[in-house]
């Protein structure tokens, strides 16, 4: 029965007007009944670049290819033509479509949220106040799951930011014992440095003091084995010349003894 009202109806208008917009919106929704999207797509787009087309039919337009965009699974472009449609509904006496709720719901699926949330909200809020009850119905259910959703992710981002300031304080406690062990290795090395330092420093002051003394006992032995040497050649001389009894008379006396 609907479907035969409406090709009455659609009849009767197209005998009125085959070229505007509203018109073409007739025609869309046959073709939406269709599954024909493609179609509808190509048959409101060029109607986007009308200058005297109206808001309202701005947003009836913007709400039909949005909704084929859809269909298509075209979230981009639905979206898109989903955001034009509110923000016409803004300029509206009436919001007679539920744009913003529709785009609520394809951010939600992208996992936007936060911004779905606050969409919903708003278009929620619209429905309210007109008292919508289609509307409330079908926003209602939505809005509960995202805000359950949203509190679900901030509980868990919650959790996750307590665990990593957790992590963090372990991290820096453990850097801190670190430092301090590093610091006190660094100044027992320093020490122990400083104690071969000073180790060093006087064994080559030994070593010095050593070389000295074997360069005096090494001149007193030169000294004395040249005394020797030219004891014993005046000793030789002295027997060749003035024979035994003068050299032991000059042995007997007190310089020898």
């Amino acid at each position: 029965r609907y479907n035969a009202v409406y090709e009455s109806f659609f009849e009767r208008y197209r005998q009125i007007d085959t070229v505007s917009a509203r018109y073409a919106f007739f025609q869309a929704r046959k073709l939406r009944d269709e599954y024909r999207y493609k179609e509808v797509v190509d048959l409101l787009l060029p109607y986007c670049t009308d200058p005297d087309i109206t808001v309202e039919d701005l947003s009836v337009l913007a709400t039909y290819l949005a909704r084929a965009y859809a269909e298509m699974s075209d979230n981009d472009n639905a979206e898109l033509w989903y955001a034009k449609s509110a923000v016409c509904d803004i300029y509206c006496t009436k919001h007679l479509h539920m744009s913003l709720a529709k785009l609520a719901m394809l951010l939600a699926d992208r996992g936007e949220n936060l911004l779905a949330l606050k969409y919903g909200t708003i278009a929620n809020e619209e429905a309210l106040s007109y008292n919508a009850e289609h509307r409330i119905i079908e926003i209602s259910p939505f809005l509960s799951k995202v805000s359950d959703e949203v509190i679900y992710t901030e509980r868990r981002l919650r959790i996750y930011a307590t665990f990593a300031a957790v992590i963090a304080f372990f991290l820096l406690l453990v850097a801190a014992v670190a430092l301090t062990l590093l610091a006190r290795a660094y100044k027992r090395t320093s020490e122990l440095n400083r104690q071969i330092s000073r180790i060093s420093q006087k064994l080559e002051e030994a070593n010095i003091l050593k070389e000295n003394y074997m360069m005096h006992y090494m001149v007193k032995c030169t000294k004395y084995i040249r005394r020797v040497d030219d004891t014993v050649s005046g000793v030789k001389q002295m027997l060749k010349n003035d024979g035994v009894d003068k050299l032991v008379a000059e042995l007997r006396k007190p310089k020898y003894s």
